[in-house]
């Protein structure tokens, strides 16, 4: 029999509360994979983009016009006086593009994007990082106004936009995980 002192304890407790942690720490990340996955596709559907606010657009226009304008220029066509000096070329507002967002390409983005392009800039370009000069209401302020720059699209034409939420249905040769085991060689 092999003497059990105060030290060889200590490890056992030890490697028993690690491997509990390990195990505790994989079931909270499967819960949570399995919680994820099984909500339904239409709770990641597109939503409209985010309306103008009416009532910041002329403290908007103020910062826009201090701050914006000599890069985008005044209508926001991306020809502001310092424009050709920069090497990547400012933001065309009038087209209704912008590049960081997490919409789908070609869709508006949500004012939660614009707002952290302007605080944060864009790495790699001409466009600085405002979150240290403009304060929190100022930037949602001037995103607002930027809005209404846009003039090919419109962020208030919510109702016109439709969602489309693709349904795979089942699978038609009725296997479960992983498919490629029961599907036919003929309809490889």
């Amino acid at each position: 029999m092999i003497p059990v002192t105060k030290m060889t304890l200590n490890h056992m407790k030890r490697g028993i509360m690690i491997r509990t942690s390990k195990i505790t720490i994989k079931g909270l990340f499967l819960l949570v994979l399995f919680a994820v996955l099984s909500m339904p596709g239409t709770l990641f559907a597109q939503q409209a983009p985010d309306a103008v606010k009416q009532d910041l657009l002329e403290k908007g226009k103020k910062v826009y016009f201090k701050r914006c304008v000599w890069c985008h220029g005044v209508e926001g066509g991306g020809d502001g006086p310092s424009a050709d000096r920069l090497f990547t070329r400012p933001r065309n507002f009038i087209q209704g593009t912008f590049k960081i967002r997490t919409t789908d390409s070609g869709e508006l983005p949500f004012d939660s994007d614009l707002i952290t392009t302007v605080k944060n800039g864009l790495q790699g370009s001409a466009m600085p990082a405002w979150g240290e000069f403009l304060g929190e209401d100022e930037i949602v302020a001037v995103v607002q106004f930027v809005k209404t720059l846009v003039q090919d699209r419109d962020f208030n034409d919510a109702e016109d936009e439709e969602l489309y939420v693709q349904e795979f249905g089942s699978n038609p040769w009725g296997t479960k995980g992983p498919y490629h085991l029961g599907v036919p060689q003929e309809a490889i």
